[in-house]
């Protein structure tokens, strides 16, 4: 930590700076939960290696971790919101049962769209966040498109599909139609990422 301290913190960050510890912390703590999760089925799992988070911080990897607002609480720290809460005046549209504003389709007017993190990322995606050779669009989306892999499951919040990117990866652009799942609407995704969430 620190020979790469003062790099760290020279990154540019979505999240605010007081995160950083929290981020770090909990890298570790999910690996090993996966760790221990994988014996309960194989008797040798490979012992993760903690020194990944810095192997994605020099190669400008996604080394930051989204926060949860759970854990964020736990530590008496107050969330933030990467995109307008519901009934704010940045032009999202709300969403019945999701707690946020879906940005308009396109951004907001005479705005590019930026990329965002999901504040709500959901542990049960982790071991797709950390599949680094999977990317969203050119390992999955595009083979989807071909007619390769079945759709993903529909949005509850928009005539569309659920984004793949915003809920395993944790980041999007803003002008994504992303809204807000609990663990138990997360399982048809979980189910379909089980099934086809891996290198061709």
């Amino acid at each position: 930590y620190s020979s790469l301290e003062s790099q760290l913190h020279r990154q540019a960050m979505s999240q605010p700076r007081e995160y950083l510890p929290t981020i770090i912390l909990r890298h570790v703590s999910l690996r090993m939960s996966f760790y221990f999760q994988r014996i309960k089925l194989n008797p040798n799992p490979v012992f993760p290696s903690l020194a990944d988070f810095w192997d994605d911080l020099l190669v400008d990897g996604n080394w930051e971790r989204p926060v949860p607002p759970q854990v964020l609480s736990q530590l008496g720290m107050r969330p933030t919101r990467s995109v307008p809460p519901a009934g704010s005046a940045a032009g999202g549209v709300a969403v019945p049962g999701a707690g946020w504003a879906v940005p308009p389709a396109g951004g907001a007017a005479g705005t590019a769209p930026t990329r965002m993190s999901n504040p709500n990322f959901n542990s049960i995606f982790q071991p797709y966040l950390d599949m680094r050779s999977v990317t969203c669009k050119s390992s999955l989306k595009d083979k989807i498109v071909e007619g390769a892999l079945p759709p993903l499951p529909p949005s509850k919040g928009f005539s569309g599909n659920m984004c793949l990117a915003y809920h395993t990866k944790g980041t999007c652009m803003s002008n994504c139609r992303c809204v807000v799942y609990s663990t138990a609407e997360y399982q048809p995704l979980l189910t379909w990422c089980v099934g086809h969430f891996r290198a061709a």
